[in-house]
């Protein structure tokens, strides 16, 4: 595979699919960023000159806390990474924070009930993931986007787990030492706890002395790494505050707090999650290559909604400056169809989040999967709609090929593919079952027949099944003559006849590569050979 800025600028070469130039905005000073609206607070208010002349004197750290409460990150969380980003840009050392020692405890946070908590085992595989995608995100950050700035950044990018700090702390010191420092009434009049209040649900003391404890990660932090700032989501002001407090109270110094805007749907909710405020899998961008795999991380960035597309989740999620925003909209507003402003924040995205290597095979497999006419040439002066196999066979060149087939291998993990020993020409609803299986989560593999069917499926360009088509019809079409048994009989049987025999035929013979298609959006590779 290709790797780093090398690769990036081969891939650019060849295939011409990444854009160029890429505008970003200038480096700015945390203060400049805020006046330009890429921030949402700053704490203690008013404090904008203060920071400004802190920016000119000294120099500092910022840092993010995040909390492992799940095994990925997900795309809000991304709004504040690259808020944390944004400040290495202006010249600061950052720090992520992954909560470690915290996340037993759950932070109440813009909660109505407890965090269902976890073993102290699923927070460890937790955490080492997101230390993974954290590390991922920051070296691409670094070789895909730090050289387009144009600027020597030197600042360090740095990750620590809170629980480093926290074991260390005693019962009778906490007590005696640092809970002195805080009043009951402020902590009372925090929204968090005034929520949960409200709500009659009530509040156990280990969610009250939450903001406590995070308080404790920013004095460690201020004390050891020079760190006057902490970032984070506007639900995070409370939490915040606190730290704030501890430091100026124990310290007898000021430092700062940073929000971003939440991501939010047009209605108002967070992205991905329902209006309960439960997270939902199935809705959910997370931005680990395991639980989404980087086509469908960038297939579901292309179709957001147009009501999502705006100037503020553009400047939220990419470094784009503000003249490249304005013309991605515009050339939005002119033609909606073509989802330019979409198309731009999944590029930005899956190369931040997954790498060069990630965004070309997407690009790859979305020409693949969703082919466009084939433009008019000297030879043809007519254009005619090419199907996903003819793309395969006649519009890759060499190297497009032999990269599709690299992204394939089972050990690069990018594209929905499914590996199958081999057809003979003839398939039976058992093996075909089998094949619809692997294409997601079902209780069973006639589930998963009776699923995809009704969504509509073609093979290799030939339609097997219309949309809305029943298990029932399946299974009358596929009854041999004069048998009772469908199941058993059925399952025996070859599946619809020639169709699927015709359909077989139309791979791919250079590769074996067959495609399948289930619904509008949901396509895979079918490899049939050995890669």
């Amino acid at each position: 595979m290709l790797k780093g800025t090398r690769g990036l600028h081969l891939l650019r070469c060849l295939f011409g699919r990444i854009s160029s130039p890429r505008r970003y905005h200038k480096q700015s000073s945390i203060s400049d960023f805020i006046q330009e609206g890429y921030f949402a607070d700053l704490l203690p208010r008013r404090s904008e000159k203060h920071l400004r002349e802190i920016e000119l004197s000294e120099k500092f750290a910022v840092y993010l806390g995040i909390d492992p409460s799940s095994d990925s990150l997900q795309l809000g969380n991304l709004v504040a990474l690259v808020g944390l980003l944004r400040c290495h840009i202006s010249g600061k050392d950052v720090i992520a924070v992954i909560g470690d020692g915290t996340v037993p405890i759950g932070d109440p946070a813009d909660r109505l009930t407890k965090r269902l908590l976890k073993s102290l085992d699923q927070y460890e595989v937790n955490t080492l993931s997101i230390k993974r995608q954290l590390e991922t995100i920051m070296k691409n950050y670094w070789q895909q986007f730090v050289p387009n700035f144009n600027v020597h950044v030197s600042n360090s990018l740095t990750i620590l787990n809170n629980r480093q700090w926290l074991d260390k702390i005693n019962c009778l010191p906490f007590i005696t030492g640092t809970a002195t420092h805080f009043r009951m009434p402020e902590l009372l009049e925090k929204e968090s706890v005034k929520l949960r209040l409200r709500s009659g649900n009530g509040m156990d003391l280990s969610e009250f002395l939450y903001p406590i404890i995070q308080a404790i990660d920013f004095l460690h932090l201020f004390r050891n790494f020079g760190c006057l700032m902490q970032i984070g989501g506007q639900d995070q002001l409370g939490n915040i505050q606190c730290g704030l407090d501890l430091i100026y109270r124990s310290q007898k110094q000021h430092a700062f707090g940073l929000t971003v805007p939440l991501l939010t749907s047009p209605s108002g909710e967070k992205l991905g999650k329902t209006s309960g405020g439960i997270q939902s899998d199935a809705n959910a961008i997370w931005l680990s290559k395991e639980k989404l795999r980087p086509y469908s991380f960038y297939q579901r960035i292309l179709n957001l909604p147009d009501a999502y597309v705006s100037a503020r989740i553009l400047q939220q999620l990419t470094f784009l400056s503000a003249v490249e925003i304005n013309e991605l909209l515009q050339a939005h507003k002119e033609s909606p169809d073509g989802r330019s402003a979409q198309k731009r924040l999944a590029e930005e995205l899956t190369l931040l989040v997954h790498g060069a290597d990630a965004l070309q095979a997407s690009q790859l497999a979305t020409r693949i999967f969703f082919p466009k006419s084939k433009g008019a040439t000297a030879y043809n002066r007519k254009s005619s709609e090419l199907t996903s196999l003819e793309v395969i066979t006649s519009d890759l060149t060499a190297t497009e090929r032999n990269f599709l087939m690299q992204c394939l291998s089972p050990t690069a993990s990018l594209l929905p593919v499914i590996n199958v020993s081999h057809f003979d020409g003839e398939i039976t609803l058992t093996e075909f079952e089998g094949l619809l299986s692997q294409t997601g989560s079902y209780p069973s593999s006639i589930d998963a027949l009776k699923s995809c069917a009704h969504k509509g499926i073609t093979f290799n360009d030939m339609i097997i099944c219309k949309p809305g088509t029943s298990l029932e019809e399946i299974m009358q079409r596929n009854l041999p003559a004069g048998c009772h048994s469908e199941l058993n009989a059925t399952k025996r049987h070859t599946l619809f006849g020639s169709s699927f025999h015709n359909a077989l035929k139309r791979q791919d013979p250079a590769t074996g590569l067959c495609i399948l298609k289930i619904g509008k959006h949901d396509h895979w590779f079918v490899m049939t050979r050995r890669p």
